[in-house]
């Protein structure tokens, strides 16, 4: 019989979710494992909302090196313009909505891994097909002596 018995701590099952970015707000970390183990670190805590109203922590480096960092990635998934990833205000993103893959780390709590964006919805219109031709265009069908253009049904 084991010393003490735990429920794991999930409040969300492990999959993608479409989430709700409610706030962007800076802290400071420090890990306990990792390159930066024992340091103190400047992240970004992203507050999502699943849309059944699960809360879910999404942590970048405010520090980004790169644009393969898990910040720029965040913004991609957000639909913010290349152009655009200096400048954006943390303002400017609440409200967007992306796809979030959540797994369940070793302590049993929920882990946002990674963010990509929604698919981008086409605007309905008329499908592209080939050109219509217009009524005076199309020839009168030639009567063959084969068939009999009385007996037809039309």
């Amino acid at each position: 019989m084991p010393l003490a018995e735990a429920e794991p701590r999930t409040e969300i099952a492990p999959g993608t979710y479409v989430v709700t970015v409610r706030a962007i707000n800076a802290d400071v970390i420090t890990p306990k494992m990792g390159r930066d183990a024992g340091k103190e670190v400047n992240v970004f805590r992203w507050d999502l909302d699943t849309e059944d109203g699960e809360p879910l922590d999404y942590l970048t480096r405010r520090d980004p090196t790169s644009e393969k960092s898990n910040f720029f990635k965040a913004l991609v998934a957000l639909g913010v313009p290349r152009a655009e990833h200096l400048t954006v205000e943390a303002s400017d993103l609440i409200g967007r909505q992306c796809f979030a893959l959540v797994s369940i780390n070793d302590d049993g709590y929920n882990r946002v891994d990674s963010l990509s964006p929604l698919p981008v919805r086409r605007a309905q219109g008329p499908v592209a097909g080939p050109a219509t031709v217009a009524a005076s265009e199309v020839p009168a069908p030639v009567p063959t002596a084969e068939a009999e253009t009385d007996d037809l049904p039309f």
